[in-house]
């Protein structure tokens, strides 16, 4: 289609068209936007391609998360089915709330133990912005097990949070029961 024929009124039918079809807001947003930037971009150019940026209705987004563990229903049961080599991955999941990606990109120096803490990086964090975790309880147990396995198996490895996989090329001990 031509930029020219795509009009505001023409991205409403879209995204009705999107919404009947089952997307969820936030996948319409995302699309859109993509049209809205490659408007403005063009728009920009020297000289500009278009004359006219259509207006981008922005969808609400519910995006909030559900689904919490339960402690003791939940997370201690999970705790104790898990083999042990998930174990640390997921104590640190459940404590701080850090994402898969974060957590196995965890590297030493990131993590003081004297004073029980963690300190994010703002580049690693959803909301770009630095965030520091205080470790304490079964968390901190666990990165002082880690701490320790790593000193003896794996003195060279950056990684805070260890795991059976190509970095180590074994299945590794959890630590806690």
């Amino acid at each position: 289609m031509l930029a020219i024929n795509i009009t505001t009124d023409r991205i409403r039918v879209y995204t009705l068209q999107r919404q009947e079809e089952g997307a969820e807001n936030a996948t319409i947003n995302q699309e859109v936007a993509a049209l809205k930037r490659m408007f403005n971009l063009a728009a920009q150019g020297t000289p500009p391609k278009v004359v006219n940026v259509p207006y981008v209705l922005h969808l609400a987004e519910n995006n909030a998360r559900e689904g919490y563990f339960d402690y003791y229903h939940e997370y201690l049961v999970l705790r104790k089915a898990l083999p042990a080599y998930l174990k640390p991955f997921v104590f640190m999941a459940y404590h701080t709330g850090m994402r898969k990606e974060k957590i196995l990109g965890l590297q030493w120096p990131q993590v003081d133990l004297m004073q029980g803490k963690i300190t994010l990086r703002s580049e690693d964090t959803k909301k770009q912005e630095p965030r520091v975790i205080y470790l304490e309880g079964e968390l901190l147990e666990v990165i002082h097990f880690q701490r320790a396995f790593r000193g003896r198996k794996f003195p060279k490895c950056p990684w805070g949070v260890l795991r059976g996989d190509r970095r180590t090329g074994q299945r590794l001990p959890g630590g806690l029961g």
